[in-house]
């Protein structure tokens, strides 16, 4: 099961796009823009592949196997000569010494943010394994994105897809259709944070490129940005709003990587393709392709006195061909799209209160001292070069679009918060280079550290706050700056569209993830100067995956831990009622309650004024009156008809039971 499901994520991610890089010969500067090209080029071709196989009706379980076995064949056998092979000879600490090269050669201020930036990675790729073995909390996750994936995985067009293109619904399937069981959301929960890692890693790569602080800046306002205001489930969970934020971003790194001044016919077809791959994930994506058809146009004008004739003609077929195979869904049902276009039934009746809501929406969903600091940012932005076209073609517009048109839903603005991070960096550095070049200085004093003290403190700081992560304390504190923020700085807006109501699963994510990043840098510092080969840590991962394949990942173990995890998102949900409802402040509270679930979420050590003890028996429940107030908290499928009709006789209860998991009351003193 595991392997089944690890070449199905090579399929989605790495395998097609190889082999039309390789293919048609287009360089790549580092492996960064190699892996984000391949999983580009790979979404697209499986697209047009799912499709085309779906249309003839061959797309099934044999068929597809065979396409797998003769490309994988087919990629080993054009890499066999590639410089690839160079990384398994390299050992842990020449990649070290390349990074500390580089590291020197940074001013003050580029060292700090290559250091955070490098922590964010970290922190998002160490959020994966406990975001794995979860259920759905999106509710487009429980609805469209089990559905649609399973009727391409059935052989068949997807019912009801409305105005939702179908990129993602395809590419989603060939894992059903792979791993057999359209039910496990193992390996799609594991393939989603690929698309926001993604655009860090495009912000990562373009600061080394373009020789500039501003890309690291806009990496860490970027992270911030979709934390803050979406939230790291909505980033780990199904939805189509970051896909369609990395194929619009890729489509502008793409375009950033190439030069002014030559016709790159090679780039402008990737530009193409990223492009129309934007439009057919969501149809919020198609602004982005219309304004790549202008930019190609422009193109064209420019070059039509310096390049014959006949390759622009060439280079055009090409790119009609691209948009062609790629507007696939768009010619099925066009209706249905322009439809999806008028979003009016959800919106306010007038345009200045359209406008009013969406600034409401922006400022408590991202808080407003945030909301503040970005319009200044961007604001500022304008007077750089390098942000005034994005602002003036991407930002602005787009945001008078979604604010007038759109604004029924946050999400629908996602694929602009990459640009306005963007934007925001290049803003923040012009603000910084006014204050520091007014004040005479290049660099604060306080930055004069001793060097040789430098990494023991690092290391004690990461030891702490691995500590501080594991203790109650720390649990606590975040679930009360979690309601408190909720409550105070975004006036209780939030993204509300999840099954998962509450903050403990964010806190349990963040907790998890601090403990594992803080093992991780400990470990990279511990191999620094290590002389072991990259083969022989691929080869032990492989060794690791073949003891999971038959232990703890088998698909029962899988299946297991997803059934947990949706058990407890009810409990979850119980939680931010109980939470909500008890006066916590100056009261002592008690809770009498059979519910394991609720026992194992919220131990009485992570609660503040509640306790929960266990009672043997419902019937031996009793005020206790040196609580302020006695709850009790049932859940219906523990407890026989008998025992519930016999304890609310006694305490003089009529509620109706039927449909209901879990109930709540108060025993009057």
């Amino acid at each position: 099961m595991l392997f089944l499901g690890i070449l199905a994520l090579l399929q989605l991610a790495i395998i097609p796009g190889g082999i039309v890089l390789k293919l048609f010969r287009i360089k790549t500067s580092g492996w960064i823009m190699f892996f984000l090209y391949s999983l580009g080029l790979s979404l697209y071709v499986n697209y047009i592949t799912v499709c085309l196989l779906t249309w003839a009706r061959v797309y099934v379980t044999p068929v597809i196997f065979v396409l797998f076995f003769i490309e994988l064949c087919y990629y080993i056998f054009l890499y066999r000569y590639s410089n690839l092979h160079l990384l398994f000879k390299e050992t842990i600490s020449s990649i070290f010494l390349r990074i500390q090269k580089y590291y020197a050669e940074l001013s003050l201020l580029n060292k700090f943010l290559l250091i955070f930036s490098i922590i964010i990675v970290l922190f998002f790729l160490a959020l994966i394994p406990f975001s794995a073995g979860t259920s759905y909390y999106f509710t487009d996750a429980h609805v469209q994105y089990t559905r649609w994936p399973s009727n391409w995985a059935a052989n068949t067009f997807p019912v009801r897809p409305s105005h939702y293109p179908q990129l993602f619904s395809t590419n989603l399937s060939i894992i059903n259709i792979v791993t057999g069981d359209g039910g496990l959301r193992f390996f799609t929960k594991l393939f989603m944070p690929v698309f926001f890692i993604s655009i860090l890693l495009m912000f990562f790569d373009l600061a080394k490129s373009k020789k500039s602080p501003a890309y690291l800046a806009a990496l860490l306002i970027y992270s911030m940005i979709l934390l803050i205001m979406y939230g790291v489930l909505f980033i780990l969970d199904v939805n189509a709003d970051i896909p369609v934020s990395f194929f619009g971003f890729l489509t502008f790194y793409t375009i950033l990587q190439q030069s002014t001044k030559k016709f790159d016919i090679k780039n402008i077809l990737l530009v193409s393709v990223f492009a129309v791959s934007c439009a057919n994930t969501k149809l919020a994506g198609f602004y982005m392709f219309f304004v790549v058809c202008l930019w190609l146009l422009f193109r064209f004008y420019s070059f039509r006195k310096e390049i014959p004739t006949s390759i622009l003609i060439k280079t055009g077929v090409y790119i009609v061909l691209i948009f062609a195979a790629g507007n696939f869904w768009y010619y099925i049902q066009p209706s249905e799209m322009v439809e999806g276009l008028n979003q009016s039934t959800w919106l306010q009746p007038t345009y200045l209160q359209r406008c009013i809501n969406a600034v409401y929406i922006l400022a408590y969903s991202a808080g407003i001292p945030f909301f503040l600091l970005t319009l200044i940012s961007l604001a500022a932005s304008l007077f750089v070069i390098e942000a005034r076209h994005i602002m003036y073609i991407v930002v602005l517009p787009a945001s008078i679009v979604w604010m007038f048109f759109f604004s029924n839903d946050l999400r629908n603005y996602s694929f602009v918060i990459p640009y306005i991070a963007y934007c925001s960096a290049f803003g923040l550095q012009f603000i910084f280079h006014k204050i520091a070049s007014s004040e005479g200085k290049t660099s604060p004093s306080i930055f004069n550290f001793n060097q040789k003290l430098i990494t023991p403190i690092i290391i004690l700081l990461i030891v702490g706050v691995g500590f501080l992560a594991g203790t109650n304390d720390f649990f606590n504190f975040l679930i009360k700056m979690s309601y408190t923020l909720n409550s105070f700085a975004f006036n209780r807006f939030r993204l509300v569209n999840t099954i998962e109501i509450g903050y403990y699963k964010y806190v349990e994510y963040y907790v998890s993830a601090i403990r594992l990043l803080c093992i991780s840098l400990l470990l990279i510092y511990a191999l620094r100067k290590s002389k072991i080969k990259i083969v022989y840590i691929v080869l032990v991962l492989l060794l690791a995956c073949v003891m999971a394949n038959f232990t703890f990942l088998s698909q029962d173990k899988i299946w297991q831990m997803q059934k947990k995890d949706t058990d407890l998102v009810r409990a979850r949900n119980l939680q931010f009622l109980i939470y909500s409802s008890l006066d916590t402040k100056g009261r002592t509270n008690l809770i009498n309650t059979n519910s394991s679930l609720y026992m194992q979420l919220v131990p009485s050590t992570r609660t503040a004024n509640v306790f929960i003890p266990q009672p043997d028996s419902l019937m031996k429940i009793e005020c206790n009156y040196q609580y302020d107030n006695n709850f009790i908290l049932l859940q219906k499928d523990k407890l026989n008809k008998e025992e519930i009709e016999m304890f609310m006789h006694k305490n003089n209860l009529t509620i109706n039971l039927d449909g209901i998991d879990f109930f709540l009351f108060r025993i009057i003193n």
